[in-house]
């Protein structure tokens, strides 16, 4: 993907960027600078380093969705996650972590804190599964 096309492609949406949830707002490319407007000010890297820069942003709309449950009578019950899809992306972005902090140690941090969400999205797991299992004793 050239680097116009998936600036445009950036605009409106929020990416997890360094630990924080950044809204790109804009974007302008001044001779070899390129400047995103974000909810946290600007981003500031070269045209040469953009393609390294891109793959640091994490798109927040690719984390699973996490949707209250269906009882089967129409009361929400429980917290579903639509698990097979969504399952596999979260052990594909922790095999992604594993491989970009073996070739950055700077992504250490950023791993960290998707690492952090995907733990709690296990922990709500866990706890609809024991939920489940005291409501049907």
């Amino acid at each position: 993907m050239n680097i116009e096309k998936r600036l445009k492609y950036m605009v409106g949406k929020t990416w997890l960027y360094n630990t924080k949830n950044y809204l790109i707002n804009d974007y302008t490319i001044i001779e070899d600078m390129i400047l995103l407007s974000t909810n946290f000010g600007f981003v500031k890297f070269s045209v040469d380093e953009a393609q390294k820069k891109f793959t640091e942003f994490i798109p927040i709309d690719d984390l699973p969705e996490v949707k209250p449950g269906n009882n089967g009578n129409g009361t929400a019950t429980s917290i579903e996650i639509y698990r097979k899809k969504e399952l596999n992306t979260l052990v594909d972005r922790l095999m992604e972590n594993i491989e970009k902090v073996k070739v950055d140690k700077d992504f250490v941090w950023q791993a960290n804190a998707i690492n952090k969400s995907i733990t709690a999205i296990t922990n709500l797991l866990k706890l609809e599964l024991e939920i489940k299992r005291y409501s049907s004793i």
